[in-house]
């Protein structure tokens, strides 16, 4: 009895620290279409509060009959909580930004291994044209450096600020700034073609396109509760107790056997 006792307040204590972990991740999974020739692709945000960092996933392999059109990505950007100084180049909080090839690879970067991706450049802002501007970006050098279709990669941002409950609306407020903008998140793809051309003619479609996506804004339901400072030393106390009870349990037991 005293065991199951033990065990359930360790873990009663382990799930309570665990909510609180997950209450700090929000997710958004998406797809953004182009708007000239409908070409899609499937995203998922990461944002962590706990690491200040947004993780997006990219799916450029959706599956798609040979008459549709695929193309090349070399482009995303997105709203960011920090304002932007009013000088070109100013980093809107990111720090760090690398990226991995999960299917596929871009040249140079092995499969599934981060890279500080030299051939993708931040900017600040990032403008396609003033419908389809955010906060901050990242472009391929050119289309052989980009995401292309039937590839799947994954971009890292670390910012150098807090990101917290209080600012984290900013990512999903297309009046954070002021640019022109309208969406929250974009997306650009070079070497449009149909699917049979693009892999039956080396990837040289000669159209682009562009999409965006007003992501859909944060609320407390996105999140359990983040427990008040007095719970917070409940569950320490508790996990603390709990690993007491193991000790003296598992002390006996061996006293028992000598």
């Amino acid at each position: 009895m005293k065991t199951s006792r033990t065990a359930l307040t360790v873990g009663l204590a382990l799930a309570a620290f665990t909510s609180v972990a997950q209450a700090q991740l929000i997710t958004r999974n998406f797809d953004v279409t182009g708007v000239s020739n409908a070409v899609v692709a499937r995203f998922t945000m990461w944002i962590n509060l706990n690491t200040d960092t947004v993780v997006v996933d990219i799916n450029n392999a959706l599956p798609a009959s040979n008459g549709a059109k695929v193309g090349t990505i070399t482009g995303i950007g997105f709203n960011t909580p920090f304002a932007i100084a009013s000088q070109a180049g100013d980093n809107p909080g990111v720090i760090e930004f690398k990226a991995k090839w999960t299917v596929g690879s871009a040249p140079g970067l092995a499969n599934n291994v981060w890279s500080n991706d030299d051939f993708w450049t931040e900017e600040t802002p990032y403008s396609l044209n003033p419908s389809f501007s955010q906060d901050y970006g990242v472009t391929a050098s050119n289309p052989n450096s980009g995401i292309e279709y039937g590839e799947k990669a994954t971009f890292y941002f670390k910012f150098g600020q807090d990101l917290n409950l209080g600012n984290v609306g900013g990512f999903f407020s297309n009046n954070n700034n002021t640019q022109p903008n309208i969406y929250d998140f974009s997306v650009r793809w070079q070497e449009v073609d149909t699917k049979w051309n693009y892999f039956n003619n080396g990837c040289n479609g000669a159209d682009s396109d562009k999409g965006g996506i007003n992501l859909i804004p944060f609320s407390d339901g996105d999140l359990p509760p983040t427990p008040e400072p007095s719970t917070y030393g409940l569950m320490g106390a508790a996990a603390l107790l709990g690993l007491v009870a193991h000790r003296r349990h598992k002390a006996k037991k061996l006293a028992k056997t000598v």
